[in-house]
């Protein structure tokens, strides 16, 4: 009988023997469980506009602490219907594009509301509660590197930056040999050895 090789000389054969798969383009929605064969770059800016990071008001804070009427409301990824004037706030949601001449959010919570009025009762920091654009990337950065495996995660990560295809790593193809004499098919009476 032949000496049989070990797991570990076995492995060492195989990846000594082995190359790297060449990469193919995938669309991203065919990308689950898939590997990159190069880095995935985000194709736009991450917000791709300053947003609120907060359901709250959109003021100037300079002007904090005061009372402020609310002349306008922003809904989640909506643009405010002009710029925030002097001695104004806005109401806006999560995700609302922070109009122009605000420079904070102050949260819904942190207010008293009264009659289509606001008051905020401390001073606000320049920023707080604003997720700037290109926060989280801007346009151009490594999003994934190379190796990374493609799981809902990921795949929701790059379709925020705009990413609609990917070079991911050929699948290998494999073929399983069964070989001996002892084998049986499904069903086949067993006999002793």
């Amino acid at each position: 009988m032949t000496d049989l090789l070990t797991l570990e000389a076995a492995i060492e054969t195989v990846l000594a023997r082995s190359a790297p798969l060449p990469g193919e383009p995938v669309a991203l929605e065919q990308a689950a469980g898939r590997v990159l064969a190069e880095p995935a770059l985000a194709r736009v800016d991450l917000p791709p506009f300053a947003s609120s990071a907060m359901d709250g008001f959109a003021l100037r804070s300079v002007e904090t602490p005061g009372r402020f009427p609310v002349v306008a409301r922003i809904a989640a990824g909506s643009p405010a219907s002009r710029a925030l004037r002097p001695g104004e706030a806005m109401g806006i949601a999560t995700g609302g594009v922070v109009p122009e001449g605000a420079d904070a959010v102050v949260p819904i919570e942190r207010v008293v509301q009264q009659d289509n009025r606001v008051e905020i009762q401390y001073t606000v920091g320049h920023n707080d509660n604003i997720r700037p654009r290109g926060g989280d990337a801007h346009e151009g950065d490594v999003v994934l590197e190379v190796g990374s495996r493609l799981g809902a995660a990921q795949i929701g990560a790059l379709a925020a930056a705009g990413v609609p295809e990917l070079v991911c790593v050929r699948r290998p193809r494999v073929a399983v040999l069964a070989t001996g004499s002892e084998l049986r098919t499904p069903g086949e009476t067993l006999e002793p050895g």
